[in-house]
């Protein structure tokens, strides 16, 4: 594929105000390329060198549970980066990451990494600020599967999807199965609350896509007090 550019990094949060020396050092190190749906990033348990950032495509974060069932994590679209903890601290790989929508990923050594921090101080901060924002996802989502309800949890998870991953039909790309795994719920019970909104006029479905119609009321059900 075609070398990546510094208006390429620039659009991605971790390049924010980062100066183009250090951009095109990163490029320069490593050579961007593709993955098509469907293939795994890395897994559970590989060897973590490198971190990625996303330029184009979405990429699911899953584990599995002690009975060997999924659960998504969280799903991860153009502009952000994955695969950081490993490769600061040379831990294997925590989570299995697949790509759901064909990915154009920039891989980032440690080494590179530190060398480019050193050109611009910028990249160091914005790293930061991506690795708290990463805690708190984790702990909220920890919170939410032994907190909320089904249908909160659900209304949640839509919600965030609705903000980050609409195509063009204003809809989100998504099975059910893929849904039930990101909300920590089986198929059969993610199928009946939506079925339900659907009847009410909340959502509208068609076979791998979801559209929300009245968002308000989703977002009444995500953040009602028990």
């Amino acid at each position: 594929m075609n070398k990546v550019s510094f208006q390429d990094l620039a659009k991605c949060r971790l390049f924010k105000g980062v100066d183009i020396q250090a951009c095109n050092f990163i490029v320069n190190a490593a050579t961007a390329f593709k993955l098509s749906s469907g293939q795994n990033l890395f897994v559970h348990g590989d060897d973590g060198t490198s971190m990625y950032v996303v330029l184009e495509g979405r990429l699911e974060v899953s584990a599995l549970t002690e009975a060997g069932r999924k659960i998504s994590l969280n799903l991860v679209g153009a502009g952000e980066c994955i695969g950081e903890i490993s490769m600061f601290d040379g831990s294997p790989r925590s989570a299995t990451i697949v790509v759901q929508e064909d990915a154009i990923l920039q891989p980032i050594s440690k080494s590179t990494f530190i060398a480019a921090s050193a050109l611009s101080a910028a990249l160091a901060l914005n790293m930061i600020d991506i690795l708290c924002d990463r805690f708190r996802w984790v702990s909220s989502s920890v919170e939410d599967f032994a907190m909320l309800s089904l249908d909160r949890r659900l209304a949640r998870r839509l919600l965030l999807l609705d903000e980050r991953f609409l195509n063009q039909q204003g809809e989100i790309t998504i099975t059910q199965n893929d849904l039930a795994d990101f909300a920590g719920a089986s198929r059969e019970a993610t199928n009946k609350v939506l079925m339900q909104w659907k009847n009410i006029g909340l959502i509208d479905m068609r076979r791998g896509s979801i559209k929300l119609l009245i968002k308000q009321k989703l977002d009444q059900i995500a953040h009602e007090v028990s």
